[in-house]
């Protein structure tokens, strides 16, 4: 190889910038030389027998390394390294010391410093393969420190997106039993993660013991290949509240692809089951709101058709009773027609109120001396074997319409009757002052309800009893004529412990 072309290559090889501070005019020399000469490496070298001026041209120019003498005109021993570090914290440094002394080595170190080298001995190529190594070592140190630094922050970002999805992870080893969990997940689970060692102790620990086998068995499952499929289940929160949540897993394979463990992740999904819950209920009241809807249309126009057609009977059947002389059976039959157009008439009437047909006019009134009125005439129409118990206090004023206000009490008082049956029973009517207005309980020691049937009392045309005995509309005119009042309505009730109505209308305003 010509001469030429060793200068091309020496000139190709990577530069390495480096900073030496010696005060001996010779040992500076010398090293420079050495560096120079270097056949691995191309070396700049920047001396400085001092240190100021070595400071002074780090904040300046830019240096791969430094090589420094512990024993300058401005400063000895640590505080040289010291305040190098302080200008340029990672920059590698390489000591050369006069003496060998295992503690000052030791000290610098554990300082910083990359190496140490004792001048009495021969260098040669012991100082550029130390430069070589420093400078790599630094580099290794400063993309560890990164990694660290990145590993850190993906931490810190993984935590938070799993607490603010309400979603933790799990990892299961197989071979160890090894059971960790991200801090979302106890977060999720409200438990102590010192309390459960293992991930059977922790189902058992957090899970109703029905619902437990299906946790266990589907990671042991995993052992032998089946990947668990995802899996809803109950758990206790460390509150004490019982909440949900979601699990999903994958198996982790060896590189031979045998079952190693299991990667989980689980997601509370209680508000979620809430929110379904409620948009189903709120979906089941628009169908219901619907159906009533289109019934109180259908029903109106019926009503006014029927009112058209019941007008003649109403009005010849006296005519005719008043007329000429009868025979008792005329009369029981022209007396038969009146009734029943009259209980006609009051069904138009309650299809009326339950369309909401009607114009309905509202005057303040007292509730108390409505209800006194209602009974006076109501004690007459019931069985003998049904008693009424009153406790009526003095309340203030409410606006109402007092013909509709006396459907609510026929209707209460009538359901009651019906449902104690042929059997001796009581009906309890109370009027008193509420926190939210004026209060009309009315309760009875008849059959009572199941749940499913308080559901639906309100319904238009729903109905317990036989065809003959009522038309289902009785509460639903109720309900109506409460919404039109501003009230509100409540049922208490139970198979065999008879029924409870509580009704509030809000006072009058002033």
């Amino acid at each position: 190889m010509s001469a030429a072309t060793q200068r091309v290559d020496r000139d190709t090889r990577p530069l390495i910038r480096v900073l030496l501070l010696e005060d001996d005019a010779t040992d500076r020399m010398l090293v420079e030389e050495l560096l120079t000469a270097c056949a691995d490496s191309r070396f700049e070298v920047a001396s400085f027998p001092r240190l100021a001026p070595a400071l002074a041209s780090l904040k300046t120019r830019t240096f791969d390394t430094a090589v420094m003498d512990m024993v300058l005109p401005d400063a000895a021993g640590l505080e040289v390294f010291e305040r190098m570090r302080a200008i340029a914290p990672a920059l590698p440094v390489i000591v050369l010391t006069g003496i060998g002394d295992a503690d000052r080595f030791d000290a610098l170190l554990k300082a910083g410093a990359q190496d140490c080298l004792v001048k009495l001995h021969p260098l040669g190529q012991l100082l550029p393969r130390a430069i070589r190594y420093a400078i790599e070592r630094q580099r290794i140190h400063d993309e560890l420190r990164r990694s660290e630094v990145e590993i850190r922050a993906r931490e810190t970002h993984l935590a938070a997106a799993q607490r603010l999805a309400a979603v933790g992870s799990f990892e299961l080893d197989f071979s160890t039993g090894l059971f960790t969990c991200s801090d979302a997940f106890w977060e999720i689970h409200g438990q102590d993660r010192a309390a459960c060692t293992d991930y059977a102790s922790f189902v058992r620990c957090t899970v109703p013991p029905e619902a437990c086998e299906p946790l266990l068995q589907s990671l042991e499952a995993a052992r032998e290949g089946k990947v668990p499929a995802p899996l809803e289940y109950r758990f206790r929160h460390g509150n004490g509240q019982e909440r949900r949540a979601e699990r999903h897993c994958e198996i982790l394979r060896d590189a031979h692809g045998k079952p190693t463990g299991v990667l989980g992740v689980v997601r509370d999904i209680t508000d979620l089951r809430d929110a379904e819950a409620r948009q189903a209920d709120i979906a089941a009241q628009l169908r219901h709101a619907q159906k009533i809807d289109a019934l109180g249309t259908l029903a109106g126009g019926i009503a006014h058709d029927l009112n058209n057609t019941l007008l003649p009977i109403r009005t010849l059947a006296p005519l005719l009773m008043r007329g000429a002389a009868h025979s008792e059976q005329d009369r029981r039959a022209l007396d038969l027609i009146r009734s029943a157009a009259q209980r006609a008439s009051w069904l138009v009437r309650q299809i009326l109120a339950f369309s909401r047909k009607q114009t309905v006019e509202r005057q303040a009134l007292r509730l108390d001396d409505l209800v006194r009125d209602s009974l006076a005439m109501l004690r007459a129409g019931l069985p003998p074997h049904v008693g009424i118990e009153t406790d009526i206090e003095s309340v203030p004023e409410i606006l109402g319409n007092p013909g509709q206000l006396y459907q609510v009490v026929l209707n209460f008082v009538l359901n009651a009757a019906q449902a104690i049956g042929d059997t001796p029973g009581r009906i309890a009517i109370r009027v008193a002052p509420d926190r939210n207005g004026v209060r009309l309980s009315v309760a009875d020691t008849g059959c009572g309800m199941n749940e499913e049937t308080q559901q639906r009392i309100f319904e238009p045309f729903f109905t317990t009893r036989a065809a003959s005995e009522g038309t289902g509309l009785g509460l639903a005119v109720v309900k109506g004529i409460l919404t039109e009042h501003d009230g509100t309505i409540s049922v208490t009730s139970a198979p065999g412990a008879g029924t409870r109505f509580d009704v509030v209308f809000p006072v009058c305003a002033a």
